[in-house]
């Protein structure tokens, strides 16, 4: 039996539905289900009562589910013995691929006289990965692409973006495009099981505008491997603009409005803020203008 298992047998028995305890855990309905059958099965009783419109937690479910409960905020508390510092605080810290680039710069503006802080960098596949790696306890901090009401967060910086596109298309001489004039063009997109925010904020930007590209969903987990399918000549993709520059790939500007998935998250577990989080908010302030409220209301989160 895994503590993941007690989480999603805990999070169906609050929201009584597969779909919404696999939106909040970051899991297909299927993954939930089988974690499920896999719980019933290893306990040799039936957890829910499940029909076609209804899910509803057994008689001994519901003695179970507070046992499960119980189980979790014992290891919460584990958790939080073991990690009170003796020394410097030890800051780890999960991140994706395309926040890197921001992450190290506000890592680097850090004082150098805050010598409580002993940091640990750990890259994961993708902001799903981190988000939760985070809310899981495994990490203080994580910064992503994304984020969800699962744990508390504030942006800290945003990405520039460019369309690439490969040397032989038709748009690749234009200097300056808009997303209007990807109309019916194959659009490489992150699929839905690597990154299931970036994939949505994607196809809701373009829907909302009528504009219909055709959807190339791809197991996307480095920012680099854009560039590998647009040199391989799959479609053009909207992707970060620092991406080195290849010989049959032009990075072209994008004018106008662009999905929102340049934008980089700090995230942390919701009523477990660190002071750390402090530190990196006096400096994301001035340098990307959130305001005072916004600001006000991570740190109270």
């Amino acid at each position: 039996m895994e503590l993941i298992d007690l989480k999603v047998f805990v999070s169906v028995a609050e929201h009584l539905h597969f779909g919404r305890a696999g939106q909040e855990l970051l899991y297909t309905t299927s993954h939930v289900s089988h974690r499920i059958r896999r719980l019933e099965h290893e306990l040799g009783v039936q957890l829910f009562d499940r029909t076609t419109r209804q899910v509803h937690l057994t008689p001994k479910g519901r003695i179970l589910l507070a046992e499960a409960q119980s189980v979790l905020i014992g290891v919460e508390g584990m958790r939080r013995i073991a990690n009170e510092p003796d020394g410097p605080t030890q800051i780890d810290i999960a991140y994706s691929p395309a926040s890197s680039h921001v992450l190290r710069q506000y890592l680097s503006r850090l004082p150098t006289t805050e010598a409580e802080w002993r940091v640990r960098l750990d890259p994961r596949a993708n902001s799903n990965d981190v988000i939760r790696a985070v809310d899981d306890g495994d990490y203080t901090v994580g910064a992503t692409q994304w984020t969800t009401s699962k744990v508390s967060s504030v942006q800290i910086g945003t990405n520039e973006l460019a369309l690439l596109v490969p040397a032989n298309h038709s748009l690749a001489k234009q200097k300056l495009v808009t997303v209007e004039q990807l109309d019916g063009e194959r659009l490489l997109i992150v699929s839905p099981e690597v990154s299931p925010g970036i994939n949505y904020e994607i196809r809701r930007f373009f829907a909302d505008r009528d504009i219909s590209p055709r959807f190339e969903p791809r197991r996307i987990t480095a920012p680099e491997h854009y560039l590998d399918l647009v040199e391989a000549n799959q479609g053009i993709a909207i992707a970060l603009a620092s991406l080195p520059e290849r010989p049959q790939v032009r990075k072209i500007a994008l004018a106008g409005a662009v999905p929102e998935i340049s934008n980089v998250y700090l995230v942390w577990r919701r009523g477990h803020r660190p002071d750390f989080v402090d530190a990196i908010l006096d400096i994301v302030h001035p340098v990307v203008g959130a305001s005072e409220t916004r600001v006000e209301a991570a740190l109270a989160s």
